[in-house]
């Protein structure tokens, strides 16, 4: 005796539609960190004046849109008369070499004591987790 052999189609599956993807958040921050660092190592170019060289006959010319501006200095100048645009991208410069040295020691000293407290483990392990955030969460009161 043969059983008759029934087939069943398969409904068809449209594919989930795609999520976005969950990597273009970064890329705003990530543009904003490379124009820093592009106005930090470009800045004797991109610097119109010099930031230190000051002139008080043009001192406190207002930023472009306002009455009083010169096209020489589009975010205006200073009580001394220094470029305040010369000032902002030099001062990248300072502001990027802060940020990398302050990285570069708090991340040496965060593995330092990871690797030591690894490596020991025990007592020390306990004693150094416990004492690594409390710098974080008592911050001074003004």
């Amino acid at each position: 005796m043969s059983v008759p052999v029934t087939t069943v189609a398969e409904p068809h599956v449209e594919a989930a539609p795609r999520r976005r993807d969950r990597r273009w958040p970064p890329a705003i921050p990530l543009a904003i960190v490379l124009a820093l660092v592009g106005c930090a190592l470009f800045a004797p170019l991109l610097a119109p004046r010099s930031p230190v060289e000051g002139s008080l006959g043009e001192r406190l010319i207002p930023p472009l849109g306002m009455d009083g501006a010169r096209p020489g200095h589009p975010l205006g100048t200073d009580r001394l008369g220094r470029d305040t645009l010369s000032r902002l991208v030099y001062g990248a410069r300072i502001s990027l070499s802060v940020s990398i040295v302050g990285i570069a020691l708090t991340g040496t000293l965060g593995s330092f004591i990871g690797l030591l407290a690894g490596f020991l483990g025990g007592w020390v392990d306990t004693l150094l987790m416990r004492l690594v955030p409390c710098p974080t969460t008592s911050a001074p009161t003004r």
